[in-house]
């Protein structure tokens, strides 16, 4: 049975177009959440499907060997036409289906479930879609992370449409430019092809003769009016009396034409532009006896050329800024970085390019809304300029993410380039409507340093980059926390799914990446107290990294609400360790780790989640994550409240030992960390 077309199917189309996705080459990001599907639901077959005017075509599919199938015979058709998950559990018996060659010939799909790709205008591209040749259902943990998984497929695509039409939008200025470049040159082409009075004058008496009326209206005389070189000179802005002189000179001295604009003053005091062509008039010993001329009046083009000159500039403003803080923007900025670099290289001096990123700004926008948001970056922007010097570069380069460009510095480091930044930029604060306290604004800041040795500026602000990326994660060189992540790479099966997930975890709420890397370096440390073996350790590690990812599928209200949770709202954090387990679950060899990220919120007296056990009953790894993690939460920035010092953390975990936490985890930790503070 054909699929009728969505109420919105131009409008579906149109983004489709306008994202430019269509007929692309193959990409990682979409593969992995692709592969990462068919493991979660256990299916031989996954696709991210996009259905076109008359065809369905697969920008990532595992299991089969094609690129696209004709629309009329596209499960995903019929997943577009609803929000939510499209579900056949036996397409036999399905009476839209049951005739479908890919039912009732190869591949003989049996099983399909279809969550449709929804931007945030609720326009449905297509699907995600897992299948299997056998029927069978899927679980409600299976069907939410199917439907979180594609919303990270829709959030790309529509990210990937608007860099796309910005390109246009760029496009189009530059066609706008080059045809007001053209129409200047007509203007002025016409202008220039109208004469409206003539005149000469004798070079040794100073007397005019051959003066037209026109000529005297110009200067705004009356007819009868006498024209002398000293009327004529009496009546030029004395600014450009020099230039005209100059003007008749040079066509005297040349034997040719000269000509000059310039302005004089009415007998009403108004100020006009006229444009005088001057040729010198010779006697029989070919000595220079008069100046001959045409002048008419342009004070109308010089005022068009000015008014274009400012819509010009206003233009180049606008396209160079950033329209919300007024600085430059990301395309203003690589080419403030080129010419920058250039001129370090000229001068062999020091350029720093540092990137900023406001931490947790996504907060700010979910809870208090986009004019609260701007408020901030307004805020941000403000402060960045007053901390840097008039000749740097201060830019957004997207986002809540700002750029400079630190030209002529000290032979200083990126770190205490890092740390002054870091000073200058703390204290700032943002106090919401009726509450009586700030909310911290707190930088993550990456620094590189473009030398005459190193004068790659795509590889500075590579660096730059990627130093940013590691300030986020909680510090701008190699983290503890690096190091250990680096050394599972080679080691740890399923590391690249496991790396994606975290990654997914970061854009969800960067908050939890860092946590879950503060919680492995807490638990080995507690590992290590307590004589743990290598092989725990690296279970450790893993369940640490691991533990939260079950919160991709918390909505983001409830994940991020600063105030107190309702009991519906607390059910829904409840099952996030349930969550996790079915998603690492899915990852060949880590099985060993499924236990700790299933009990990490077990209490030593029972009052725990989600199984309620207690004692020894929790798995050890579990128990040492439940006292690292708790005191990462406790002594970690959140966007609603600061950090509570680490002593008193240390204080409420002893006070909690025995009833909380495990008394041996919770002393191991005492222990390590005298260690580390000797």
């Amino acid at each position: 049975m054909n699929a009728p077309l969505p109420t919105n199917e131009q409008e579906r189309l149109a983004f489709l177009r306008e994202a430019r996705i269509l007929d692309t080459p193959v990409e990682v990001a979409f593969d992995d959440i692709t592969q990462l599907a068919a493991q979660i639901c256990g299916v031989p077959i996954a696709a991210v499907s996009l259905i076109d005017e008359e065809r369905q075509w697969f920008k990532s599919i595992i299991g089969l060997d094609v690129t696209e199938t004709p629309r009329d015979q596209a499960f995903c058709a019929h997943a577009i036409l609803q929000s939510e998950t499209l579900i056949v559990p036996n397409a036999l018996v399905d009476e839209r289906f049951a005739d479908n060659p890919l039912v009732t010939t190869d591949p003989n799909i049996r099983f399909y479930a279809g969550a449709p790709l929804l931007t945030s205008d609720g326009v449905a591209l297509g699907s995600l879609c897992v299948i299997d040749r056998v029927a069978r259902e899927l679980t409600e943990e299976q069907q939410a992370v199917l439907e979180m998984l594609a919303r990270q497929v829709a959030g790309r695509i529509e990210l990937q449409r608007r860099v796309e039409l910005q390109k246009e939008m760029m496009a189009e200025y530059q066609q706008t430019q080059e045809a007001l470049r053209e129409s200047e040159a007509r203007l002025r082409l016409a202008l220039e092809s109208g004469y409206f009075g003539t005149w000469g004058f004798d070079l040794k008496t100073g007397q005019s003769h051959n003066a037209s009326t026109q000529t005297k209206a110009l200067f705004g005389l009356p007819p009868d009016a006498p024209f002398s070189q000293t009327e004529f000179f009496k009546a030029v802005v004395r600014e450009d009396r020099a230039l005209v002189r100059e003007s008749a000179q040079r066509a005297i001295e040349s034997h040719g034409r000269s000509q000059v604009e310039f302005r004089i003053v009415w007998p009403d005091g108004s100020i006009h532009w006229l444009c005088a062509h001057a040729t010198p008039q010779y006697d029989t010993c070919g000595d220079p006896v008069a100046v001959m001329g045409i002048t008419q009046d342009i004070t109308v083009r010089k005022a068009r050329e000015a008014e274009q000159e400012r819509l010009l500039k206003q233009a180049q403003e606008q396209a160079d800024h950033d329209p919300l803080t007024g600085l430059w923007n990301h395309r203003a900025f690589h080419f403030r970085l080129q010419e920058e670099t250039a001129r370090a290289e000229r001068e062999g001096s020091l350029l720093a390019v540092v990137m900023i990123d406001l931490n947790n700004f996504k907060f700010f926008n979910d809870v208090y809304g986009h004019a609260m948001g701007d408020h901030v970056l307004r805020q941000m922007a403000n402060k960045l300029l007053t901390v840097c010097r008039a000749y740097d570069t201060v830019a957004r380069f997207g986002g809540d993410e700002f750029a400079l460009l630190l030209p002529a510095i000290d032979d200083f480091s990126q770190l205490d380039l890092e740390a002054r930044l870091r000073s200058e930029l703390v204290g700032i604060s943002f106090r919401p409507m009726g509450a009586v306290t700030d909310i911290p604004i707190t930088v993550s800041i990456g620094a590189a340093v473009l030398s005459a040795l190193t004068m790659d500026q795509h590889d500075v602000l590579q660096r730059a980059d990627e130093r940013l990326r590691r300030a986020k994660m909680g510090g701008a060189v190699e983290s503890e926390a690096d190091l250990i992540r680096a050394s599972m790479s080679g080691s740890v099966q399923g590391f690249s799914i496991m790396d994606a997930l975290v990654i997914a975890v970061d854009n969800k709420d960067r908050y939890t990446r860092t946590h879950s890397e503060d919680v492995m370096v807490y638990s080995l440390m507690i590992a290590d107290q307590l004589g743990l073996d290598e092989k725990i350790h690296r279970t450790v590690a893993v369940s640490a990294l691991l533990h939260d990812v079950g919160k991709i599928g918390v909505p983001d209200a409830v994940l991020r609400k600063p105030g107190k949770l309702s009991e519906a709202e607390f059910e829904t954090i409840k099952q996030h360790p349930v969550m996790g387990v079915i998603m690492v679950g899915a990852i060949p060899g880590l099985e060993d780790t499924l236990d700790a990220v299933r009990h990490h919120h077990e209490r030593w007296d029972g009052d725990g989640y989600p199984d309620g056990l207690s004692g020894e009953a929790i798995p050890l790894i579990a128990r040492i994550m439940a006292v690292a993690d708790a005191f990462s939460a406790m002594t970690t920035d959140r966007p609603y409240r600061s950090g509570m010092d680490h002593e008193h953390a240390l204080k409420i975990l002893v006070e909690g030992q025995g009833i909380q936490w495990d008394e041996t985890c919770v002393q191991a930790f005492l222990k390590a960390q005298q260690r580390v503070t000797r």
